[in-house]
């Protein structure tokens, strides 16, 4: 690939033209390079290129036409063999690496460093210790009241004559009303005295506090999976020898299934009946804790793949190297435009048609379905093609730490009815 301007050359009009034609040589065998990267090249090979043409260019021409542009060309002798360099911006020298921004810098020295004379910043993991108030005990004696001694009912005698005990009067404790504002556990405050439809709306974060107090309950009284939570004695029963039979059907048929067909092919539960939501839930709770399964569902669709079930991406690539090709995604480069109404406008890459793989941008994370659990890392969606009345079992790759997240398993469809392009 050429480009509209040719550096400044050196030398007659002869000399600069043969340097225009090594540099437009070089630059069109490496026209997938970034600009700052230098292009080598063995004069032997940049002879044999320019001779091509019908016009015989010596080794000699072209490397005293290099020694008079040292500010386009480097000259380098490796091994015997003279080789030259150059890029596509027309310098000799590469670009610098940036070592401005570094891990080192980033995670010793912050933007904002604290104060760390002041004791708020001091992080310690010792408990302070709450004084406990230990309950007044009253005798009955003083809580009651007892009525004076008269004169006419004294003893005869010498008799001494008590006194009336002093009369105590208990005090009244005002009703300590609800608390308005509750703290939670990121520290943020919520106002129970909001109207209901607001308090819905914040909803995910009462839920986030009793799910995590579940989690760390560890008699597990109630077990929970996704939104659903039951008390733990009603969980059924699955052993080693069900476990191998699901494994088994789900690679028989294919593709992964949901709870509700693995609970109706093989247990014969009917939707609708008074334990089938229960046995949903003890099947995705137990499928949940065992390695050779995996779920892949989405929100209302609870699917589970199994070990030794085909992949639905290509098997050309490697799905590391594909979160690593779309890490610009998380960093925010991103230059898609946002859905409109449903509505996502991409234009097909000759890379994408050729391995059915789309870049879950933030336009296209916008249609499909968000992750059930907090660390589910693949889903299994069905995309329609309704002008060719076909469908294509696709899966869902979210987005990890620095990997960006992608949608595969296309191929077929984009080979039989799409162009690069597209």
């Amino acid at each position: 690939m050429t480009q509209a301007t040719l550096p400044a050359f050196v030398g007659s009009a002869k000399e600069q033209a043969l340097a225009g034609r090594i540099w437009t040589i070089m630059t069109r065998w490496s026209m997938t390079y970034a600009r700052g990267v230098l292009i080598r090249q063995t004069v032997a090979n940049v002879s044999a290129a320019l001779g091509e043409n019908g016009q015989a260019v010596t080794v000699q021409q072209v490397d005293a036409v290099v020694r008079q542009n040292p500010a386009v060309f480097e000259r380098e002798e490796r091994n015997g063999e003279l080789l030259i360099a150059t890029t596509r911006d027309g310098i000799s020298s590469a670009r610098p690496v940036d070592r401005i921004h570094t891990f080192a810098q980033r995670l010793y020295e912050p933007q904002f460093p604290l104060d760390p004379d002041d004791l708020n910043n001091v992080v310690t993991l010792i408990k302070p210790i709450v004084p406990i108030i230990e309950p007044v005990h009253i005798s009955s004696y003083w809580r009651g009241q007892r009525a004076p001694v008269a004169d006419s009912e004294a003893p005869a005698g010498d008799a001494l004559v008590l006194p009336s005990a002093p009369t105590f009067v208990a005090p009244t404790i005002p009703a300590v009303p609800a608390p308005a504002m509750i703290t939670l556990s990121d520290g943020s405050m919520l106002d129970l005295r909001l109207p209901i439809a607001t308090l819905m709306e914040q909803s995910g974060l009462l839920q986030d506090e009793v799910r995590t107090a579940f989690d760390n309950d560890a008699t597990k009284r109630i077990v929970g999976f996704a939104d659903y939570y039951y008390t733990g004695n009603v969980e059924p029963n699955f052993g080693k020898n069900d476990l191998r039979r699901i494994r088994e059907y789900i690679v028989e048929q294919g593709e992964p299934l949901t709870d509700g067909t693995i609970m109706q092919d093989i247990y014969r539960e009917q939707p609708g009946s008074s334990r089938f939501d229960l046995a949903c839930f003890g099947l995705d709770y137990r499928l949940a804790r065992e390695k050779d399964f995996e779920f892949v569902g989405v929100p209302g669709v609870y699917l589970w793949s199994a070990k030794g079930l085909a992949a639905l991406g290509t098997k050309r690539l490697k799905a590391s190297d594909i979160g690593q090709l779309y890490s610009f995604l998380p960093e925010g480069y991103d230059d898609e435009h946002e859905a409109i109404e449903g509505l996502v406008q991409h234009t097909l890459t000759s890379f994408e048609w050729e391995y059915g793989i789309l870049p879950l941008n933030s336009a296209l994370s916008n249609l499909l379905p968000l992750p059930v659990l907090p660390d589910q890392r693949t889903a299994v969606i069905r995309i329609e093609f309704p002008q060719q009345s076909t469908t294509a079992l696709c899966e869902v790759r979210f987005p990890t730490g620095t990997r960006g997240g992608w949608v595969w398993g296309l191929e077929q469809a984009f080979h039989d009815f799409l162009v690069p392009g597209t």
